[in-house]
């Protein structure tokens, strides 16, 4: 704090909140303390960071935040907080004070072990790397990507010379009953054998076959240090008390619903950030920030589904990609993460807005395709669940 005063060049602005503040509550102190009456908008902070896991400052109250300000969170667990947060905001002032910085390198990884993956290597990773491919051939201001195939490759890229890491995956949820099948010989999700397993192992990237990428991989070596992480796997960020898609799969989807929201803590447990983004950030020679999905991640932030084929040699769907190219091009020119994180989410306004025309329309009698609100929806919800996890001013010097 004292760092970002001095940067400044005025006091920061503190606020201390009651825990787990809903939705209303978080619009609350929005409109009568962040954007009160009396705010001078020449002093309204416009990087916010949130200090405590989600029981403490709510889901809510980022994603109400990121509508007005750049927000990140540092989210340690208790008992070892101190000593984390010491660890980081050190690497964050060191990292700042050195200066300018060589060029970036992005680093590209995707595993392609299931359908999801494959699209997501198709429609997102390979156009982004195509992308910075060409920046890099345009300018020499760019370093040439690197797309990593093998996790041993991820390391020996992220700890040499990264700046930039984008990563498509799974990320472990609860894990498969081997005592029966679904009707498509699917394993069904259980509940995790304990609210500790889940919080030390729910989030860890699946890299393919056996591989996986958690605190344990990534510790006693560097990993991206003082670089961006945007991170694209289920409950990469962390776990929310409740998930966004209920209602949606409720409706929609009712006979896979319990499977696919059986991540969600049990009734009495708090949610959390993510275990892997809490160990890197504590890292000396761990990255600044990490973009992460905080919930379900879907493809529908990144793909256009309606076209989508789940046979097999399908083509991808048309591909969203653009609107990871931005956040990545801002990463590259050294952008604060907070404002880079910015560029994806006003997307999801965007859909907002299209959503609220919609909904006038309905209210007027008029009709309106039920699928195509469904499909904006859920663009809506999966674009607002990035979360930054981090300080949002940091980024390249």
């Amino acid at each position: 704090m004292r760092h970002r005063e001095e940067e400044q060049g005025c006091p920061a602005t503190v606020w201390r909140l009651p825990p787990d503040l809903d939705r209303e509550a978080a619009r609350a102190f929005c409109d009568d303390v962040y954007d009160g009456p009396d705010v001078d908008e020449a002093e309204q902070p416009a990087y916010v960071l949130l200090l405590g896991d989600l029981d403490l400052l709510s889901s809510d109250l980022q994603l109400v935040l990121s509508e007005r300000a750049h927000v990140g969170r540092l989210g340690f667990d208790r008992d070892s907080a101190p000593e984390q947060l010491a660890a980081y905001a050190e690497k964050v002032v060191l990292s700042e004070r050195r200066g300018v910085r060589q060029r970036a390198t992005p680093v590209f990884f995707a595993t392609t072990d299931s359908f999801e993956t494959r699209v997501g290597r198709q429609s997102l990773i390979e156009p982004c790397f195509e992308r910075a491919d060409r920046l890099a051939r345009d300018s020499a201001a760019f370093s040439r990507p690197v797309l990593a195939d093998t996790r041993r490759e991820l390391f020996d890229e992220t700890s040499k010379e990264a700046r930039v890491l984008f990563t498509m995956s799974h990320g472990a949820g609860p894990p498969a009953d081997p005592t029966w099948t679904l009707a498509d010989g699917t394993p069904p999700r259980t509940r995790w054998p304990s609210y500790e397993a889940q919080r030390a192992r729910q989030g860890i990237l699946k890299l393919g076959a056996a591989a996986r990428l958690g605190p344990a991989e990534i510790a006693g070596q560097p990993f991206l240090p003082e670089g961006a992480w945007l991170m694209f796997a289920c409950y990469g960020a962390g776990t929310p008390r409740e998930s966004a898609y209920r209602l949606w799969l409720d409706r929609l989807a009712p006979s896979s619903s319990a499977l696919a929201l059986s991540g969600i803590p049990a009734s009495g447990d708090p949610p959390f950030i993510a275990a892997l983004p809490k160990a890197a950030l504590a890292k000396p020679d761990g990255p600044l920030g990490v973009i992460g999905h905080l919930d379900l991640a879907w493809s529908y932030s990144f793909a256009d589904v309606r076209t989508a084929s789940l046979g097999p040699g399908a083509l991808p769907p048309p591909s969203r990609a653009t609107r990871f190219h931005e956040v990545l091009n801002k990463l590259y020119r050294g952008t604060r993460m907070g404002a880079a994180l910015s560029e994806l989410l006003r997307h999801a306004d965007k859909l907002d807005r299209a959503l609220a025309a919609l909904d006038r329309r309905r209210e007027k009698g008029e009709p309106i395709d039920e699928m195509e609100r469904a499909r904006l929806w859920m663009q809506r919800e999966d674009l607002s669940g990035f979360v930054l996890l981090g300080d949002p001013p940091v980024g390249r010097r």
